[in-house]
This record gives C-alpha cells, structure tokens and sequence, in this order.
C-alpha cells in the first residue's frame, strides 16, 4: 500500500468510525464494523442485524482533491490550488 493509499484508508475509517458512533446514538443501537471487504468500506452488525456502508468523498474538482491529499501523505509536496478557493 503506497503513502497516498494508506492515507485514504485511514480518512474512511475515521469517517466510519464517526459515522457509526452518531447512527448508533440516534437509533441507539450498538454496530460495530465486523468486515471491510471493499467494496464496500464496511459492514456493521448488531446483533442479528446487518449494515452496508460505502464511503464516498466528493470534490468540486481534480485539484480539489490533489490539495487535500497532498498536504497530509508523506513525501508529497502540498499541492495549492489555483481555482477559487
């Protein structure tokens, strides 16, 4: 796994992770990741009841998402947009 894809990895299964905590406090029910087979990033269960859950980040643009990643893995140089910011 390269530097950039490690990176990726680790923001779905931050987001995931946050994702679940919420959802479980709103339906108060307990689900915890039991699977990342990818797709999709995970699949959660409580008790006998199963979720899917795919994550999705959405840019406005390529250099949206060249900035992003570039100023957080290791050995890129952070990348500035020259559209509107």
């Amino acid at each position: 796994m390269n530097p950039r894809e490690k990176i990726q990895h680790e923001h779905e299964s931050a987001v995931i992770d946050e994702f679940l905590s919420c959802y479980n406090e709103k339906q108060q029910s307990k689900y915890i990741v039991i699977e990342k087979p990818d797709p999709p990033e995970a699949i959660a269960r409580d008790g006998d009841n199963f979720i899917w859950i795919e994550h999705s980040d959405i840019y406005r643009g390529p250099e949206e998402a060249k900035a992003e990643r570039s100023s957080v893995t290791p050995g890129e140089t952070p990348y500035k947009r020259k559209e509107h910011l």
